[in-house]
């Protein structure tokens, strides 16, 4: 996608930062998601999973990025989940199922995002850079000209008593 807005989703939150609701997006077999250009993406009160076969997210783009996790519910505190693929992994793996998030104008992640098997690439050039969580992932790569700094919020993460798994 290039030049567009792509929203998850109706919820909001209210003023104390709760969420109206969530929703869930599962991508299943999906070989990558790209988005470049001055596209947006907004996903405020979502939980994103991709399965065990889908490939990477791609988000570079000079246009704005906002992923939020939902603030209540079975999904609580995860704002993107990876799925790992089938094992063993194969030699050639890493960089194949990373996840980039680039936004030029801003860049907000309220959450976890988890992608323990692969690269995640974290870059803001001019804009706000506000990362309230976590990020598991097997390397994160920082670029950009905005400073990066991630506040630790422990209402805001995911505390794993069990693994999300939805089903499509």
């Amino acid at each position: 996608m290039s030049n567009t807005t792509l929203t998850l989703g109706t919820f909001s939150k209210d003023a104390s930062g709760q969420c109206s609701g969530y929703g869930v997006y599962y991508f299943q077999n999906v070989k990558g998601i790209q988005f470049s250009g001055s596209a947006s993406l907004i996903s405020v009160c979502n939980f994103i999973y991709l399965d065990n076969k889908s490939g990477s997210f791609q988000f570079s783009t000079s246009g704005s990025v906002d992923i939020e996790a939902p603030t209540s519910g079975t999904y609580k505190g995860v704002a993107y989940y990876q799925s790992k693929p089938g094992l063993p992994l194969p030699a050639n793996f890493k960089r194949q199922y990373a996840l980039t998030l680039s936004g030029g104008s801003s860049l907000k992640v309220y959450g976890t995002v988890y992608v323990p098997h692969d690269e995640c690439n974290l870059s803001g050039s001019s804009g706000a850079t506000d990362i309230h969580g976590q990020f598991i992932c097997d390397t994160i790569s920082l670029s950009g000209s905005s400073t990066l700094t991630v506040k630790w919020n422990p209402a805001l993460v995911w505390n794993p008593g069990a693994t999300p798994s939805p089903t499509p």
